[in-house]
């Protein structure tokens, strides 16, 4: 479906004003498995796919989301009946995926559950990274391995590669696809001082679109023009409780962003132990050409490293035609020995 910038914001309005919000979100190709998060009483929300009948005992795999939209909207969303969990699951993997708290089916904040909008950022970096600690000792136990491949996307993978950096005993390989480095600075934006950020499904389509080239059609798959506004619009319970037209997510992957875009990343890459892989789409300008290749240098500690560029693609890899160049890439690196 070939269609101009300008059209796409059409289409896009219409679906996201148009049409009914489907509150059945019920995947049953998911197992969801509640486990503790970092924070009492709050739980986080796992997804799990099983290894299909390519079964090789191969370590699992965990991913991780980044900022705005959870893992069944990223790498379980279905487009032509197949996602990433399903084409890594069918390749043999155990596939599990975490939603952040303030994602998906994971526990709300509490402060995320009040219209007063201020304070300091929810869930930043540093602090995700221990829900990721109870996510993956909850996997080694349950499968019995000692060690899991991590991938995470943009901020998730900043934050995933930190995570690498401070417990390499339990990564045995690490995905970087499209994270926020650090830049020299100065941004000209604040530093963000509210808890939550809240945005419409049409304006955050709009965002995957604005990394075209001038000139260039949308790569988006059909699926996502068509109903991943409101998927994830319908992500976020409150907003069907509320009777709210957008999502309410944490904003703590802000803050980092301002840290990390003036020179204070919390994730240093030369930390980092496991065999990486850095993947970036080539159009993607959060993830430009030289953040790439100034990671790519800074990996020094690691025991291999490689760099794929992805042609034709921006930052929402994993939700455009060229997804499956992504799917092979990353599961030629996880398979090799």
């Amino acid at each position: 479906m070939k269609i101009s910038f300008t059209v796409c914001l059409l289409v896009i309005h219409s679906i996201c004003t148009s049409q009914p919000i489907n509150t059945d979100l019920k995947d049953f190709r998911f197992k969801r498995l509640n486990i503790e998060s970092r924070i009492p009483d709050l739980y986080l929300s796992l997804l799990h796919l099983p290894a299909g009948l390519k079964k090789k005992n191969q370590l699992p795999v965990l991913f991780v989301h980044g900022a705005s939209f959870p893992s069944a909207l990223a790498f379980g969303f279905q487009m032509d009946n197949s996602s990433w969990m399903d084409d890594l699951s069918n390749q043999g993997y155990e596939v599990y995926a975490l939603d952040h708290l303030g994602y998906g089916e994971s526990d709300r904040y509490s402060e995320m559950l009040i219209n007063e909008n201020s304070g300091d950022p929810l869930g930043t970096g540093k602090e995700v990274a221990f829900d990721i600690e109870q996510a993956v000792e909850y996997i080694l136990e349950r499968t019995g391995q000692k060690k899991l491949c991590l991938i995470g996307h943009s901020w998730g993978a900043t934050v995933s590669g930190y995570y690498a950096s401070q417990h390499p005993d339990q990564i045995e390989k690490l995905v970087l696809f499209a994270p926020l480095v650090e830049r020299e600075g100065p941004v000209s934006w604040s530093k963000p001082d509210y808890g939550y950020i809240e945005l419409t499904p049409e304006k955050r389509v709009e965002q995957f679109l604005t990394q075209l080239p001038k000139g260039h059609d949308s790569v988006l798959e059909d699926e996502v023009m068509e109903y991943w506004g409101q998927t994830w619009l319908a992500s976020d319970s409150s907003s069907i409780v509320e009777n709210r037209e957008y999502v309410r997510y944490p904003a703590g992957w802000k803050k980092d962003l301002y840290d990390c875009w003036n020179g204070d990343c919390f994730f240093v890459p030369g930390r980092v132990l496991a065999p990486t892989l850095v993947i970036r789409g080539e159009w993607d300008t959060s993830f430009s050409w030289d953040d790439g290749r100034r990671l790519f240098e800074n990996l020094d500690e690691a025991a291999l490293k490689k760099y794929v560029v992805i042609e034709k693609s921006t930052h929402v890899i994993h939700l455009e035609k060229p997804r499956k160049q992504l799917y092979n890439e990353v599961q030629l690196f996880l398979s090799e020995k």
